[in-house]
């Protein structure tokens, strides 16, 4: 056999075996299988809750890059009038649709181990339509390769251009409390990213 031929088939079973296999769990993305964003308004004369569980996202370790997006309209209110006002006046969920947290990571991050991994998530979170420079700061636990992520921020209404009429500003905070919660599975890179 011809050594060249030889070292094709050693690579070739180094890459089918343990090895290799690192090599692939190194390269994996995480998808975000399930996830919730809940919000809070603590206003002086009506508190305003309300929950989403549409929430999905990408996590690229390698790159240190991620992006999750939520539907406005998915969020559900304990009355249907406060949906309404919600996605018609506040939001204009039919203008825009979405809300996304898309940036970089600051460090490298190795999530093939067990453990707790405080983060602070640096990007653009745009909300109405309007993107805001923002770090956020998130807690990744992983367990047995599946990683949970969690987070509480706050996100002022000025900042994206919501406005609150006059009627029922003392209804609605200024500022909204966001919390995030979700669960990263780890998906293989596709053999033309694994290449690369």
């Amino acid at each position: 056999m011809p050594l060249a031929l030889l070292r094709a088939a050693a690579l070739t079973f180094w890459l089918l075996s343990g090895a290799g296999g690192q090599l692939a769990l190194a390269q994996s993305k995480y998808t975000l299988t399930t996830g919730s964003v809940r919000f809070f308004s603590a206003a002086p004369l009506e508190n305003i809750e309300a929950r989403s569980t549409e929430l999905k996202g990408i996590l690229d370790p390698a790159a240190r890059r991620f992006v999750f997006r939520v539907p406005i309209a998915s969020f559900k209110f304990p009355s249907t009038l406060m949906q309404t006002h919600f996605n018609e006046n506040y939001l204009e969920s039919t203008r825009y649709p979405y809300a996304t947290f898309r940036g970089q990571l600051p460090d490298l991050l190795s999530l093939t181990q067990d453990g707790t991994y405080p983060v602070a998530a640096t990007g653009e979170l745009t909300i109405h339509g309007v993107a805001v420079a923002r770090t956020i700061p998130c807690t990744l636990i992983v367990r047995n390769g599946i990683c949970t992520v969690s987070s509480r921020f706050a996100a002022r209404l000025a900042d994206h251009r919501i406005e609150v009429p006059t009627i029922v500003f003392n209804k609605i905070a200024e500022t909204i409390d966001i919390t995030v919660e979700g669960t990263l599975t780890p998906t293989a890179a596709p053999a033309s990213e694994a290449k690369q």
